[in-house]
């Protein structure tokens, strides 16, 4: 197969435009109207009228314009004639062609390749083409009608510039697969459905196990989602799949493929139905009276769901040491209501404890000798946060410099020689919370884990607190301190009746 390297990136920082962040920003009533385009596509096989099969040559659905939105359906027909309401812009089969790499002789689904263009090139053609500047473009699959009413028709009862609000800051909207995860579990679904072959299934399955795609990884449903065209990182992904998808020409069928870049290049998309979800839940709540503050606040304080689903991709790639404690550091956060986190090294780490501390309101604390731009396990989400206060330096030579507080939950996994270990945790435990926790990481590590596990027990020795253990991922040890009794973990929290 073709050699398709990734796309590469520059650093990016708090400054850097049009950064795909990973969470939910402010999705308060936008300071500026967006201009947005919804497109589709109907692309026919020469000499069929209704082109072939039930994907891409079904006649569109009916659309109702609004909004004063441009609502764009490309097609190979030039004399396509349609009541549908959208504007049909003619794009010839040599153009499609040469831009999806099609040779008369290939014996692939042409319709439904040409049909991806749109779908995955559509920002260029607008611009470069049309002319055409949009702060976000909506893809709406509406010739695969299967259902009333199409979820695809862009329905002027939503708030799409709440939408496109959310897309311009991060990057990209999608809806998650209905009913299941993972690429190779699509592959199954598809030769079963008989919607490819088998034969194309098994190429598109040796793909994905030569580049270790994951088997659980998030599948989203491409028939809709929406986009930032001025997001470098989001259209270099769409570059990306569309090179592979037509060099390699595996299967019509793009979810699999999708799948497997989202994965590769770390995108992250909003997920339209959680969002909407997480506004019904804040609505419920304001009208029972258990939140007081005003629609915006609300919002700007909602959890990113989308965390949960970056953890179990942590576990399906395994690149960190502390990939399987990711859910148990954000549950821990949660359910000590923190409002101070103390944090020796930072990583995906610092990710979870931050999005965590976006429910409980709380602050967090890092120190690293590695700084966190040089670091690629930081995310942009983490740079970019005002929760979070960073220290430059080994702590145990800076650790006096920082200004401390009374911290819930403190989490070690910096520096792994014994005597740096010792120093680190005598010194911040004066500043853990009664009822607080400390965990350090790597105390069953093959190759650290005798110094680290020598180190923490000659810290509880002479210390007020209860140990365990967790065995699994390298080891993880857990203290809750019984001491410091003026300094209290303040749980609040109470079942709803």
């Amino acid at each position: 197969m073709s050699d398709h390297p990734p796309p590469t990136y520059v650093e990016l920082t708090p400054n850097t435009p049009d950064v795909a962040r990973s969470g939910f920003t402010d999705p308060s009533a936008p300071s500026k109207r967006y201009k947005i385009c919804f497109i589709t596509s109907c692309m026919f096989t020469p000499g069929e009228e209704k082109g072939r099969g039930n994907l891409a040559g079904r006649r569109p659905a009916f659309a109702e314009k609004f909004g004063g939105y441009d609502f764009f359906l490309f097609t190979n027909r030039e004399d396509f004639s349609h009541t549908s309401g959208w504007d049909s812009i003619y794009i010839p089969n040599e153009y499609l062609d040469k831009a999806c790499n099609i040779s008369a002789d290939d014996p692939i689904r042409k319709d439904v390749y040409r049909s991806r263009y749109p779908k995955f090139q559509g920002y260029k053609y607008l611009k470069y083409e049309m002319q055409k500047e949009y702060d976000v473009i909506f893809y709406c699959d509406i010739t695969r009608a299967r259902c009333r009413p199409d979820p695809n028709i862009p329905s002027p009862r939503k708030d799409w510039q709440d939408f496109a609000h959310q897309i311009s800051q991060h990057g990209l909207m999608q809806r998650k697969h209905p009913h299941y995860n993972g690429a190779f579990r699509e592959c199954n679904v598809i030769e079963r459905g008989g919607t490819d072959s088998k034969e194309n299934m098994d190429k598109m399955r040796s793909f994905l196990k030569e580049n270790d795609c994951p088997h659980r990884s998030l599948l989203t449903a491409n028939g809709f989602f929406g986009y930032n065209p001025h997001n470098k990182q989001i259209t270099d992904a769409f570059d990306y799949f569309f090179s592979i998808y037509t060099t390699e020409k595996l299967t019509h069928r793009d979810q699999p493929l999708w799948c497997y870049v989202r994965w590769k290049l770390g995108i992250n998309p909003i997920l339209e139905e959680l969002y909407e979800k997480g506004k019904d839940i804040a609505d419920t709540l304001e009208k029972r009276g258990k939140v007081k503050e005003n629609r915006t606040a609300r919002k700007k304080e909602m959890i990113d769901m989308n965390i949960l689903e970056e953890m179990f991709e942590k576990i399906d790639k395994s690149d960190t040491g502390f990939t399987l404690h990711y859910p148990f550091l954000f549950s821990l956060v949660l359910g000590l209501e923190s409002k101070e986190v103390f944090e020796f090294g930072t990583g995906f780490s610092t990710h979870c404890i931050l999005h965590a501390l976006e429910k409980t309101d709380g602050n967090l604390t890092s120190c690293d000798v590695l700084h966190y731009n040089k670091n690629r396990n930081v995310t942009d989400f983490t740079k970019q946060s005002k929760r979070w206060t960073f220290h430059h330096g080994n702590t145990n030579h800076t650790f006096g410099s920082i200004q401390h507080k009374q911290y819930d939950l403190i989490l070690h996994d910096g520096a792994h020689r014994e005597s740096e270990v010792l120093i680190d945790l005598n010194n911040i435990y004066p500043y853990l919370k009664h009822d607080g926790i400390l965990i350090t990481h790597d105390t069953r590590h093959h190759n650290l884990g005798a110094a680290m596990i020598k180190a923490v027990n000659d810290f509880a020795r002479d210390k007020d607190v209860e140990m365990l253990t967790l065995p699994y991922g390298y080891g993880l040890t857990c203290f809750r301190n019984n001491g410091n009794s003026v300094n209290k973990v303040n749980l609040t929290w109470k079942k709803l009746k």
